[in-house]
């Protein structure tokens, strides 16, 4: 005896209505979007197919005839599929949430990392909470600097610019200069090494940024050279520091020293020529200018000398005075100790009898200034002479360095 469902089996298979019935409703269900491509199979009546179920295999043929239900569609889906498809999904999720203007990598948009523009709002309200400016103007370095340092994004390390540039970054280049100008100014190495900084290096001496103009020849400054080319010249040929690094007290001693130049001296007598213009007595030197502009201007020499008495401006023979104290002309009433010194220094007898003509007395043997001395003279003493005079006199008749 057949079974009922042998008998049902049939008479489907017999009647092509139904068949067509069935192929309608398959039809129907492939556009349905709850149907999954994945893991469906479109099975033909009367045909044997192997279905298994998950994990387990039994390898038995199963006939699978069409269904006549037409309200759901059982689809079979495969989990290593499902499981793709989720992955997939999570994956696409977390891409789209990128477009609420979130960074999937936490890094704020390059453009605010630059001066000019910043295109993140978030960012800009946050650093301008702080600088209003940087929303009322241009996106400036110090904008940029805000935005790692206020936690408003982070931006990545700008590199160090030279210390005598505007950087967009914290420090310079140049190790020294920076540990100099940071320890007055803390906030060029932890904001940003702006003008400020840049113009420290000169005002600290940390460094040279800008080359101060020449100074005068007779004058030390940092710069290399001097106004004069000609005294320039001369002085740099001896000393070519002087015009490479900076031009010193020594680069100034050498105008003089030298002969490359005059240098303003100290001024002295209006009876004596001098190296530089005026002399000592305002009234005197005014007297004298007016005539002569030049013994001001230029040079008080020994025709200015002449005119103090020419033109009425003052007497300028003098006596001769003490040997051992400069006088107000030349040489001095010892006629045998001036003829001593001028012998080696003419100038003494032709010019002034100064300070130096005075000294020169008792180096070169010419005469005695320090008098009688104090000490004891059977005892060495730092002083020439000795307290009795006829016992000095004996003994530097025979070695006058004694006295």
């Amino acid at each position: 005896m057949r079974s009922l469902a042998s008998l049902t089996l049939a008479l489907v298979a017999s009647s092509p209505l139904l068949f067509a019935c069935s192929d309608d409703v398959a039809s129907t269900d492939s556009l349905s979007p709850s149907s999954s491509s994945s893991g469906s199979a479109t099975t033909e009546p009367g045909t044997t197919t192997t279905t298994s179920d998950p994990g387990t295999s039994t390898g038995e043929p199963t006939s699978t005839a069409p269904t006549t239900t037409l309200g759901s569609t059982t689809s079979t889906t495969d989990p290593a599929t499902t499981a793709t498809t989720a992955s997939t999904t999570e994956t696409t999720g977390e891409t789209s949430s990128g477009s609420t203007g979130e960074s999937t990598t936490g890094e704020p948009p390059a453009v605010c990392c630059e001066p000019t523009l910043c295109a993140d709002p978030a960012i800009s309200a946050c650093v301008c909470t702080v600088d209003a400016s940087c929303c009322e103007g241009p996106w400036t370095s110090e904008c940029v600097a805000l935005v790692t340092a206020l936690g408003c994004g982070s931006c990545p390390p700008p590199p160090e610019a030279e210390c005598c540039e505007v950087g967009v970054g914290p420090g310079c280049t140049d190790d020294a200069i920076e540990t100099c100008v940071c320890a007055q100014q803390p906030d060029c190495c932890s904001g940003v090494w702006g003008a400020e900084c840049v113009a420290a290096i000169d005002t600290l001496g940390c460094g040279v940024c800008e080359e101060p103009p020449k100074g005068e020849c007779c004058e030390a400054h940092r710069s290399g050279g001097c106004v004069d080319a000609g005294v320039e010249s001369c002085v740099c040929t001896l000393a070519p520091e002087c015009c490479a690094d900076a031009w010193t007290e020594a680069c100034v001693a050498l105008v003089d020293q030298a002969g490359c130049g005059i240098c303003e001296v100290e001024q002295g007598a209006c009876c004596m020529a001098q190296n530089g213009p005026g002399c000592s007595e305002p009234e005197v030197e005014t007297c004298v200018c007016a005539q002569d502009p030049f013994c001001c201007a230029q040079q008080w020499d020994i025709t200015c000398v002449e005119k103090v008495e020419l033109l009425g401006c003052g007497v300028c023979q003098a006596e001769p005075g003490d040997c051992c104290l400069p006088g107000e002309g030349p040489g001095c009433v010892d006629a045998e100790v001036q003829a001593c010194v001028c012998d080696v220094a003419p100038s003494c007898c032709q010019e002034q009898w100064s300070d130096a003509c005075a000294a020169l007395v008792e180096p070169l043997g010419c005469g005695m200034c320090g008098g009688q001395g104090e000490g004891a003279c059977c005892e060495p003493h730092d002083t020439p002479s000795c307290e009795d005079a006829a016992i000095a006199e004996c003994v530097c008749a025979q070695d006058a360095f004694c006295c």
